[in-house]
């Protein structure tokens, strides 16, 4: 499977090859290739490289023979006075160019990159040299310097051709490697995503298998006789809660309409200088209405509504028809309620609900249940990281895949730039 490398260099005519090449092999096949084509490359370049080295040594015998040569009498003294200053330098010049390469054969291709760049610099050099010091010399030598002139044309028409040579062959398979290292890392990369994947569904089925356990667990502790009598006291509980939320907001009812009363009150009894009492019991029952009925045991409540009352009767506090009306209503309403009554109701059921509280705590499988739950709700926590990370790992995956399809594309796209070629790869996943 070679490229024919002089068939090429020389024009014979070269058929096209097709095969298929697995993709494992497709390394070994490209490197076998880049390892042939340079040896054919290096020994292609053998008898251009000698051409090289016998321009160098021409350049160099013609600059030493300039060297030597003495202006001609016949150039003007202006003239030669710019010849015999420029001569030194340009002989100077040039053999420093030119030295670069001395003795420096290269040995292989890889040696034959590095001469063909240390001869860009001679032939660059060296064109300098002849542009600057050797711009006057051919008034007085124009011979020698023509020789040179054109012993350096030819030298930089060896370096374009030995450019040409250098990457022929061995560049279109040299991208196509580069591409492949490309896609290899990609191919790596989403193995270990595809290992992360595996790992992540290892754990989710390792904590499904955990939470089935716990729901079988857990059903059979329902099943149990004291689970079932720890259901019915939950269910006490519940009903003892929700008549003690009604026993509190029936006095939260109560107390609620005389607020904008005992409000309006407050700013009368503190200009007329009443007590601190009566104000702080006010303030009391404005902020905590339930907390302060339930703990009033000195009838404070009583006490602010007599003393309302009282102030309306005696038109010390002074309020419209309507509103005095209102008010004495929701006094007279409030004062017959029997506050006694409704504490012992609050007292009795919240009595029940601590007792209830207690019982519960007292069942054995109350605890069970409690860490049965908590092992649950851990798991299900586990469970949806597990998943969103699956989820962020898939996207991820399916983007990586996008893109070494496309990587495998310009790759097999470049395969078949290779001249006298037509390849397909069986790609190995």
């Amino acid at each position: 499977m070679k490229l024919d490398f002089f068939d090429r260099i020389f024009g014979r005519e070269r058929k096209e090859r097709s095969f298929l090449i697995d993709s494992d092999e497709l390394r070994g096949w490209l490197e076998g290739q880049i390892t042939s084509r340079k040896q054919e490359i290096y020994k292609g370049c053998s008898s251009l490289i000698d051409d090289i080295f016998l321009d160098l040594e021409e350049i160099k015998t013609a600059t030493l023979d300039l060297e030597k040569l003495e202006c001609p009498k016949e150039i003007p003294k202006k003239a030669r006075k710019i010849v015999l200053t420029s001569k030194p330098a340009f002989v100077h010049g040039i053999l420093d160019a030119i030295s670069i390469l001395k003795d420096k054969k290269p040995s292989g291709y890889d040696e034959l990159k590095k001469f063909h760049e240390d001869l860009q610099v001679v032939v660059s050099s060296v064109g300098k040299v002849a542009l600057s010091q050797g711009r006057y010399l051919p008034i007085a030598f124009g011979d020698e310097i023509e020789a040179i002139r054109r012993r350096s044309k030819k030298l930089f028409e060896r370096s374009k051709e030995l450019k040409e040579r250098i990457g022929s062959d061995v560049s279109l398979f040299s991208k196509v490697l580069e591409k492949l290292d490309k896609m290899e890392t990609k191919l790596k990369e989403l193995k270990n995503i595809n290992a992360e994947k595996s790992n992540l569904k290892e754990k989710l089925k390792r904590y499904s298998e955990e939470r089935s356990d716990l729901e079988k667990e857990t059903g059979s502790l329902y099943k149990t006789k004291e689970f079932k009598e720890l259901t019915k006291t939950e269910e006490e509980l519940k009903e003892a809660r929700e008549r003690l939320e009604s026993v509190e907001l029936e006095i939260y009812n109560h107390i609620n309409p005389l607020k904008r009363s005992m409000k309006k009150f407050r700013r009368f009894a503190e200009v007329k200088g009443y007590g601190p009492e009566i104000l702080k019991n006010i303030d009391e029952y404005m902020q905590n209405p339930v907390d302060c009925f339930l703990s009033d045991k000195d009838r404070n409540l009583e006490n602010v509504l007599m003393a309302i009352k009282k102030a309306i009767n005696l038109e010390d506090f002074k309020l419209k028809g309507r509103d005095r009306g209102k008010m004495l209503t929701r006094i007279e309403s409030a004062l017959k309620i029997d506050r006694d009554k409704l504490r012992q109701r609050h007292l009795k059921l919240n009595s029940l609900r601590e007792n209830l509280l207690k019982r519960i705590e007292s069942f054995s499988v109350t605890e069970k249940r409690k860490e049965l739950e908590r092992d649950l709700e851990h798991l299900g926590r586990e469970m949806k990281t597990c998943e969103d990370e699956l989820d962020k790992i898939g996207r991820k995956s399916e983007n990586i895949e996008e893109d070494i399809s496309q990587k495998r594309g310009g790759l097999e796209r470049k395969l078949n730039d290779i001249e006298g070629y037509k390849i397909n790869v069986n790609w190995k996943d």
